[in-house]
């Protein structure tokens, strides 16, 4: 990419590294690829190496050191072409940091993570301010459209971004998407284990008008223990609703639940630890029989 903004500097003109530089900075092309004194001489003595640049004139302004001008090579600007061509032709993978954090948010609290989006938002509207100032400078001074066009990109990009950062941020706070359960410690003890509809739209629709099951819900979206009727008449036996309740679903075990959560979770526990004790003694039964010979037929 460096190399890349040099051949660029260098086919409007020639010109020395550091001048290069500056010019990014007025130009604000520092905000499209990290530029500094040290990497564009990199590398436009790597394009001189390559037959991309060629040394113009040296000179010495005052006490400064002396300083090489380069200018482009027709074998360059060629380069410089086909380059430029093939970069917006073909999408490249750019790995946004933006990207990779929105990939681990769920790591967060949900309320962390919306004063983390809010705070984005507001650098980046100081940016589309500071996109606004400088174009408008450069309309001022006469500058051609399409030396800036990098700027009015920039800034459709930033629009999107913190338009979708809002609908993000409206969404957290109506509690449209799932995130994981920080209730209290007391709250998941006394009502288990959160819904994997907790704080979801469908989440408040069941417990507005409960579902076809006959269940009720609370807000946590954790079910209602039944009403006797309901058991009754069959719509939900009352093992099913503890499985649901405690978060286990195994088996269609009838057995009636302990009083004490801890104790049920310790005996469904239990069960799960015997189920697999018995299913490893089975596939070591089936392995020993694989090794056994099979006996010779009799004639």
């Amino acid at each position: 990419m460096i190399r890349v903004a040099a051949l660029g500097f260098l086919a409007e003109r020639p010109m020395h590294a550091y001048e290069m530089y500056q010019l990014a900075l007025k130009r604000g092309e520092d905000r499209v690829v990290n530029v500094s004194p040290g990497s564009l001489y990199r590398a436009v003595y790597a394009l001189e190496d390559r037959g991309y640049a060629a040394e113009f004139e040296t000179f010495r302004e005052g006490p400064r050191p002396e300083r090489t001008t380069f200018e482009i090579t027709q074998a360059g600007r060629e380069a410089y072409e086909r380059e430029l061509q093939h970069m917006v032709e073909v999408p490249a993978e750019e790995y946004p940091e933006y990207i990779l954090a929105i990939s681990g948010m769920h790591a967060l609290a949900a309320d962390v993570v919306h004063e983390a989006v809010t705070r984005r938002n507001r650098h980046l509207a100081a940016e589309i301010e500071a996109i606004d100032e400088a174009t408008g400078e450069a309309d001022e001074r006469g500058v051609p459209e399409m030396y800036v066009l990098h700027r009015q990109f920039r800034r459709h990009m930033i629009c999107a971004e913190i338009d979708w950062n809002e609908q993000l941020l409206a969404r957290l706070g109506a509690r449209d998407i799932p995130w994981h359960d920080d209730r209290s410690p007391e709250e998941r003890a006394r009502n288990g284990p959160a819904s994997p509809h907790v704080g979801t739209r469908s989440g408040r629709r069941r417990e507005a008008a409960g579902d076809a099951s006959g269940r009720r819900f609370r807000s946590d979206n954790v079910p209602v223990p039944p009403d006797e009727t309901a058991v009754a008449r069959g719509t939900l036996d009352r093992a099913s609703h503890e499985r649901r309740v405690s978060g286990v679903a195994i088996g269609e075990d009838k057995r009636e639940p302990e009083t004490n959560s801890a104790d049920a979770t310790r005996d469904w526990t239990a069960e799960l630890e015997e189920r697999a004790q018995r299913e490893k003694a089975a596939r070591a039964w089936l392995r020993s029989m694989a090794r056994t010979p099979d006996a010779e037929p009799t004639n």
